[in-house]
């Protein structure tokens, strides 16, 4: 029995971490990507004339255990992840962008989303939750290709496979970049200006290592208080050094190649739908709007 399938008899519903196995996820999201479909079918065969509740409103409940499945994945894998851990997370990737591709581009889901916004302009038949929840599915859809047509639409398709492949690639480079370093001190000296928690949880992290003398990492809770207490300027520079510099070493998990395609990538997307630079494309679903709002703010 995969426990991702079944409902979560813990405290508040988490995660129960202790039934769930590697080899869950992929069929579990798999499972939950067909039910999702199936839902999204129910509401496109619907004979009724497109309606917030026959449309919007069950749109908004589809694939909604597909989230919490795919949520659990992530966050485990940018947390505590494993090679075969991020394996999974690279085909979950592609399984949930073609997943998404199909959703935004499905001709008749668009038109029913369509009709019930365009019924809706200039109306007051709808509360604000209800409005907001409309809008933000329309322009979900339009952001997402929706409008586009013929070789663009399969080219905005393609872009968004493969950007999906390169973000979480870059975000796996990080990860292992940061779990790879290492500060290790032996001289007592060197610890000078930081607490004695600080020190204990250093040398913690050293014997677990089998090694003598203090342990300090990339991982927050060990190099912020680095930063912010040693008198040893040198420390202080050197670990901010090794963090600011990730996947920048010409290694293995060197990352420049992969971000001068994602650039590149996103410039071409935001071009396909009328922006200017990716910026634009990405402000316009936020508070600041534009490039110009965010440009007065830092002058």
């Amino acid at each position: 029995m995969n426990p991702l399938l079944q409902p979560f008899s813990t405290p508040y519903e988490a995660p129960p971490f202790n039934l769930i196995r590697e080899e869950h996820y992929l069929p579990a999201i798999e499972e939950l990507i067909r039910q999702a479909e199936r839902e999204i079918a129910l509401i496109t065969d619907n004979p009724e004339a497109p309606s917030f509740q026959n449309t919007i409103s069950a749109l908004e409940r589809s694939g909604a255990r597909l989230g919490v499945v795919t949520a659990i994945l992530f966050n485990l894998n940018h947390a505590e992840t494993s090679e075969t851990l991020q394996k999974i997370a690279q085909q979950a990737s592609s399984l949930l962008t073609e997943y998404s591709n199909r959703l935004m581009m499905n001709e008749k889901l668009f038109e029913r989303v369509k009709t019930v916004h365009e019924a809706n302009q200039g109306q007051q038949q709808l509360g604000v939750e209800e409005q907001t929840i409309l809008t933000n599915w329309y322009r979900d859809f339009v952001r997402n290709g929706a409008l586009l047509k013929g070789d663009q639409k399969k080219r905005f398709a393609e872009i968004r496979t493969r950007l999906a492949k390169l973000t979480l690639e870059f975000a796996d480079h990080v990860l292992a970049e940061t779990n790879d370093y290492v500060l290790h001190l032996t001289d007592k000296q060197d610890l000078a200006g930081l607490p004695a928690y600080v020190v204990d949880a250093a040398a913690q992290e050293a014997q677990e290592a089998g090694l003598e003398g203090w342990l300090f990492t990339l991982h927050a809770p060990s190099m912020i208080p680095l930063m912010k207490y040693s008198s040893r300027r040198y420390l202080r520079e050197k670990i901010h050094r090794a963090y600011a510099f990730r996947c920048n070493q010409g290694n293995e998990h060197d990352n420049r190649e992969r971000i001068r395609e994602i650039v590149n990538l996103r410039l071409e997307l935001a071009n396909l739908l009328g922006f200017t630079d990716y910026a634009s494309y990405e402000l316009e679903s936020k508070m600041a709007k534009n490039t110009s709002t965010v440009l007065a703010l830092l002058d």
